[in-house]
């Protein structure tokens, strides 16, 4: 039998069908409820309940952990400070360990890779594996569609911490736990969703669309959602602002003359760093009216696919521009920041040097991707969970199964094919770092 512990989950009732997953295939699934939304989303035989006052959140979990015979620990993200603490934990107990994440192939994709994600991924930096991964294996052919939208997310996230501030006399509830203050956020949510409905970006994307018709290169600045991850814990950046600040100011200074910048808001930005009137005011100190656009609701396919390079940090939607065969930099820690990929070099010279990713290492690593860490399906629609749950459930179940997790060099020399979905070797043996 196998037994997980779960820290975290998407929000909503994903949990919930996953653990009848792995319940029908003979495992045992808990999951630590630290507050209210928790609460309600986790069956009440899989809950593990933690209260605030009971102290030391790492001796809670390894005395979960031993009366339970747990044999992996499943965190959602690696980031926040209850599931580094879980991680730590489970490497202190030698336990396989998990980390369950948004797509790096979104909408239809989730990810799950062993240990860590995103920046702190184990994932290849070297190319010539994802050019042995193009020969050796072709995109799973069943992957299904299905519908995909942000509103589902956006009410399980409401309904969560909803049911968190009314549990709160109960299990407590910590308002930062996740970044900036609930509140804080939800009042900017409000304000911003005034802002969209009040206001028509047609005419800006109309006029950075008729500049690319021209003939003018137009690169697009993905920024990223405030207090994220991606800024704080795998940027320099630590914010946006000090972002747009470098990228204007090197724009200005660097790129061709007949160049333009559209630089795109991010969709769950709640307008805390008071970015547009940042790039007004940037645009205005080095004189960029009619080069420099800023689109703050306006969906990213509407630039993306007239873009001539992209500029991020770590955004996942780089990705989907290296999919598309668009030159990408990035300046923050990305899992696919990899030479062939991206491109290399500084920001002052991709405004007149923008490389193209290579063709056959771009599919090397999509096929890579979804034959190791990417699982079809998703977590907010019932279309998604239907097909996403048994997948998962039999991936963590045959995880579960493998050999005592290696510690140590003995676990470097193991190829990430081999701790992931794919039969060892497959893909070789090289290092994962």
């Amino acid at each position: 039998m196998s037994v997980f512990l779960f820290i975290g989950a998407p929000f909503g009732p994903f949990f919930a069908r996953l653990s009848r997953e792995i319940e029908a295939a003979g495992g045992v699934a808990y999951r630590t409820v630290c507050e209210g939304g928790e609460f309600l989303e986790t069956p009440s035989h899989c809950r593990v309940l933690y209260r605030h006052r009971d102290g030391d959140w790492k001796r809670f979990l390894r005395g979960v952990m031993r009366r339970n015979k747990v044999e992996a620990v499943i965190t959602f993200n690696d980031t926040l400070p209850r599931n580094r603490g879980a991680l730590e934990v489970a490497e202190e107990f030698a336990l396989h360990s998990f980390v369950l994440e948004n797509g790096y192939l979104r909408p239809h994709w989730v990810t799950l890779e062993r240990d860590g994600v995103n920046g702190f991924s184990r994932l290849p930096r070297d190319p010539a594996v994802y050019l042995e991964a193009r020969q050796a294996a072709a995109e799973p052919a069943d992957t299904r569609n299905f519908p995909a939208g942000l509103r589902p997310h956006v009410i399980h996230t409401i309904n969560h911490f909803l049911a968190a501030i009314a549990f709160k006399p109960f299990l407590g509830f910590d308002a930062k736990y996740y970044g900036d203050s609930v509140y804080r956020q939800g009042f900017g949510y409000a304000r911003e969703y005034l802002w969209r409905v009040t206001h028509d970006e047609r005419p800006v994307l109309a006029r950075a669309l008729e500049l690319a018709d021209a003939g003018r290169k137009v690169f697009l600045a993905l920024l990223q959602k405030p207090g994220d991850a991606q800024l704080v814990v795998h940027s320099r950046h630590g914010g946006n602002a000090a972002f747009v600040d470098e990228l204007i100011s090197s724009f200005a200074a660097e790129a061709p003359g007949d160049a333009v910048l559209v630089v795109k808001q991010h969709p769950l930005d709640y307008g805390v760093e008071r970015t547009p009137a940042r790039v007004a005011a940037l645009i205005d100190r080095h004189n960029l009216v009619d080069r420099v656009f800023f689109l703050r609701k306006t969906s990213i396919d509407k630039i993306m696919a007239r873009a001539h390079a992209v500029v991020t940090i770590n955004s996942t939607a780089g990705l989907a521009a290296i999919i598309e065969e668009k030159p990408v930099l990035c300046v923050g820690r990305a899992f696919y920041n990899i030479p062939g990929l991206t491109s290399a070099g500084p920001l002052s010279r991709f405004w007149r040097e923008a490389a193209p990713p290579s063709p056959a290492l771009v599919q090397g690593f999509i096929a890579f991707l979804k034959n190791t860490s990417q699982f079809n399906g998703g977590f907010h629609t019932p279309e998604g969970r239907e097909i996403l749950a048994p997948l998962l459930a039999q991936r963590l179940i045959e995880g579960a199964r493998m050999t005592p997790k290696l510690t140590g060099e003995a676990y470097k020399r193991v190829s990430y094919a081999e701790r992931h979905r794919l039969a060892p070797g497959r893909f070789g043996t090289a290092a994962a770092r």
